[in-house]
């Protein structure tokens, strides 16, 4: 379309030196690597495949320290001589997890490794004793063949959880609009998890921008977007300071052709 084509090319492009998401990527993307297996999830737009592969290092981050706190506890018993405690591993994990990012599913279980089904988080939190036992613990090594869709399982709850630096906006019953802080646009997500469109906001010719109340002024802008109302939507992104005069006369020039 037109309107995203244009607010794609005349965008304000920020240092990545400024992007906290970039800065991740780079610090954690060597996770991605271990695991060929993820790069057919990831959108083939670099910047919501950046989101994407983000979400995934921080579920494996979360593994790795709850796998290490399991075996760290399962060496410590060998070395001890003694039975493993399902109270006392699953006190470990608890504490360990305290801090990390999750995502509460449809039945309120909080999910910290969402490439794994709701089942297998159940018991790496509340049953992490079953990880040193048949079948289970082949977990702790080679989970390729226990990697679920993340994007198309969990969908909108990902990216509205501690494992996304988004914010959700407004939708319909086929998509929802994000906004990435980050970046500084929007992203129109579908039902599978997927990238729709993005909409990028304050183009190079604004001065400032102004990040007052934005979450109001973006699902302001959203709800005429989800009106399906080409028009009305181009012109609240103005209304609401989100694109400058100059952008907005490009736009409707465009539009009304």
């Amino acid at each position: 379309m037109h309107v995203f084509e244009t607010l794609k090319k005349y965008r304000k492009r920020r240092s990545r030196r400024r992007s906290l998401e970039h800065i991740f990527h780079m610090e954690n993307e060597y996770l991605l690597t271990k695991y060929p297996y993820f790069d057919q999830l990831l959108s083939k737009d670099h910047e919501f495949g950046i989101v994407q592969a983000n979400i995934i290092c921080r579920a494996l981050l979360n593994k790795e320290i709850i796998d290490k706190v399991i075996l760290d506890y399962k060496d410590e018993c060998l070395n001890l001589g003694k039975q493993v405690s399902s109270n006392e591993i699953k006190e470990r994990v608890n504490a360990a997890i305290v801090d990390l990012p999750y995502l509460n599913d449809d039945h309120n279980h909080r999910i910290y490794i969402p490439f794994f089904s709701e089942s297998l988080n159940i018991i790496y939190v509340d049953e992490p004793e079953k990880l040193l036992t048949y079948p289970y613990e082949e977990l702790l090594g080679d989970f390729s063949h226990n990697i679920i869709d993340i994007f198309e399982v969990y969908n909108y709850k990902l990216y509205d959880s501690f494992f996304s630096k988004m914010i959700r906006s407004v939708g319909d019953k086929t998509s929802n609009a994000f906004f990435c802080v980050d970046d500084y646009c929007i992203y129109v997500i579908n039902s599978q998890g997927r990238l729709d469109v993005i909409i990028h906001l304050f183009d190079r010719y604004m001065r400032k921008y102004n990040l007052k109340e934005i979450m109001v002024r973006v699902n302001k802008a959203m709800e005429k977007y989800f009106d399906f109302e080409k028009s009305e939507f181009v012109n609240e992104l103005y209304r609401q300071r989100l694109i400058s005069f100059r952008m907005y006369h490009k736009l409707k020039v465009g539009i009304d052709k």
